[in-house]
């Protein structure tokens, strides 16, 4: 039974502190992010918006109440901010639970990594992440539209005794919009508790360690100019 319960844009840091639209994103539930609507909430110079419960995808799933699913926002931690999705769910036998969200992100950004926290899965249970990414394109009824090249898939998972791999893509664009898949399945023996999915964009802006070795570049080129 379940339990719900090559550069880089360095200028862009100078405005990082500054939103563009609608107040910084907080925790709260898929509800929430939601009901903020076409305003979103920003990370930082980041807004994020149009949040919206896909209906489910899968054969035989049944879908997580959004206001079961939480969704914590990832400061800028140079160069990536991002969300991270929990959910509360347990799967035994037979059960298969799955949230299916989308939402846009409007900035410059370079990419995008997905990493999935350690749940409990057992038997032949499993935790599944996917997060398909259309860079300055939309996914509408029919599939993605207008995308810069091909859309691209991160995927992360979980059976016994083996957690998949982070996942990363390196695409350039000014906004993505974002299908995000929660997956949690019992399967026919086995039995599965959610993780915690883990988004994150890059930015593109440096590391601290970065700008010191950067400046520190700069000035001993003058250095040598004026000698």
């Amino acid at each position: 039974m379940s339990k719900l319960g090559s550069g880089r844009v360095f200028l862009s840091s100078l405005f990082l502190a500054v939103p563009l639209f609608g107040a910084p994103c907080t925790l709260g539930t898929l509800d929430d992010y939601i009901g903020l609507g076409s305003g979103g909430c920003s990370i930082g110079s980041y807004t994020l918006a149009d949040f919206t419960a896909i209906p489910p995808l899968l054969v035989g799933s049944t879908e997580i109440d959004p206001t079961a699913v939480s969704i914590t926002p990832i400061p800028l931690s140079a160069p990536f901010i991002g969300l991270q999705v929990d959910t509360d769910v347990s799967a035994d036998v037979g059960d298969f639970f799955a949230t299916f969200f989308r939402f846009r992100i409007d900035g410059t950004l370079f990419g995008a990594d997905l990493s999935l926290t350690p749940g409990r899965v057992a038997g032949d249970g499993l935790i599944l992440g996917i997060v398909d990414l259309c860079a300055d394109g939309t996914f509408d009824p029919t599939g993605p539209t207008g995308c810069t090249g091909t859309p691209e898939s991160l995927i992360v998972g979980e059976i016994p005794d083996f957690l998949f791999s982070p996942d990363f893509d390196n695409i350039p664009a000014s906004f993505f919009d974002v299908f995000v898949e929660l997956s949690v399945d019992g399967g026919v023996s086995g039995s599965a508790a959610s993780g915690s999915l883990s988004l994150r964009f890059d930015t593109g802006i440096p590391e601290p360690s970065s700008l010191l070795l950067m400046a520190a570049g700069l000035m001993s080129i003058a250095f040598f100019r004026r000698r």
